[in-house]
């Protein structure tokens, strides 16, 4: 099992959230659910990978819609490069990572319930979730 640092208000930059159970996660949505907009991205990391430069050679973005609270949005980086969640959805949706806006395709938008899930996942293996389907960026 790994452990995850998530940031998504300011004092997480010197404080992060520490992920390292199901129950972790689990109140991280929670958390970000119980927010204003402003604070719906986390920025999550595996501890210990980083890249030569000594910083992480990944990051997965986790947003949720808490105007609903049934939907949300997976990014990840790594791997050769940037990929989304493919889900049902039509429109695109802006989410905001402390206060900065992050867009996401409009066909991003999965179940919570499946982000919960992979970001369980991503805590097991370290690596994009597998349950998933992604769409590559261009």
């Amino acid at each position: 099992m790994n452990t995850i640092r998530a940031y998504y208000k300011h004092e997480h930059d010197t404080q992060p959230l520490i992920l390292e159970t199901a129950a972790d996660i689990d109140l991280l949505i929670d958390g970000l659910l119980s927010e204003d907009y402003d604070h719906s991205v986390a920025a999550l990391y595996v501890e210990g990978r980083l890249n030569a430069a000594g910083v992480p050679d990944h990051e997965l973005l986790v947003a949720v819609n808490n105007e609903d609270g049934d939907v949300g949005a997976l990014r990840y980086m790594g791997d050769g490069g940037t990929y989304y969640t493919h889900g049902p959805g039509n429109a695109e949706v802006t989410y905001f990572y402390t206060g900065s806006d992050r867009e996401f395709p409009a066909d991003s938008e999965v179940s919570l319930t499946d982000v919960r899930e992979a970001i369980k996942e991503f805590l097991a293996t370290g690596t994009r979730p597998a349950g998933l389907e992604w769409t590559k960026a261009a």
